[in-house]
């Protein structure tokens, strides 16, 4: 009967996609659950969601740069990684973050929008901050077996676009990304699709515009 139990008991681990996960953090180590996606091997899903619209809002349209401030990093990174790899991460990801935003956004627009990173809030023109709210990486690594795993990579992130001389918010926006397995650390890909669809947003604006 016992052994029966344990079955059934591991059979629900199993289907639920409960795990454990090895991660560095501080001078050590800790552990942390892992998250499991039902997503197919490298497929990609993307999600904006202009959740309010500010009191400078009739600005959107007008906008042709935009400064993206340094990008906040979560205090939590979920996957599997190790001590080393958050460290350069967090010191690299916030400029490199705004950096692939810029970029993703002036090309989506052909530069009609132009987007550059910097560290320091502009006093004229527009900025955006981004604060990544959830971030899970993944594991990079393939199975034992050298066959994909079935964990994917997401990220969530909250922005603000705002006039600089004034400090008014233009707008207020989410961003999630996901993937399946894609056997790297997808940030760069993720940052760069956040940029495309911002892009997107400032191109439906103009689109407005009387012609």
């Amino acid at each position: 009967m016992r052994v029966f139990i344990a079955t059934i008991l591991a059979a629900l681990l199993l289907v639920s996609g409960c795990g454990v996960t090895l991660r560095g953090s501080g001078g050590g180590h800790h552990y942390g659950h892992s998250r499991h996606n039902s997503h197919r091997h490298h497929s990609h899903r993307s999600h904006r969601h202009w959740n309010q619209a500010g009191p400078a809002y009739n600005e959107a349209s007008r906008i042709t740069d935009i400064t993206i401030l340094s990008v906040t990093v979560p205090e939590e990174i979920e996957g599997e990684y190790g001590h080393y790899d958050e460290q350069r991460w967090r010191e690299e990801w916030p400029k490199q973050g705004a950096s692939l935003v810029a970029d993703g956004l002036t090309k989506r627009t052909e530069a009609v929008v132009k987007g550059s990173a910097n560290l320091e809030r502009p006093t004229t023109g527009y900025y955006m901050t981004i604060e990544i709210t959830y971030l899970d990486v993944g594991d990079p690594r393939p199975n034992k077996d050298g066959e994909p795993k079935l964990r994917g990579s997401a990220l969530s992130a909250h922005g603000v676009i705002l006039n600089a001389h004034s400090g008014v918010v233009v707008a207020d926006v989410k961003f999630t990304e996901s993937c399946g397995w894609t056997g790297d650390v997808p940030f760069e890909r993720f940052m760069s699709q956040v940029g495309s669809s911002l892009g997107d947003w400032f191109l439906s604006k103009r689109s407005d515009l009387p012609k």
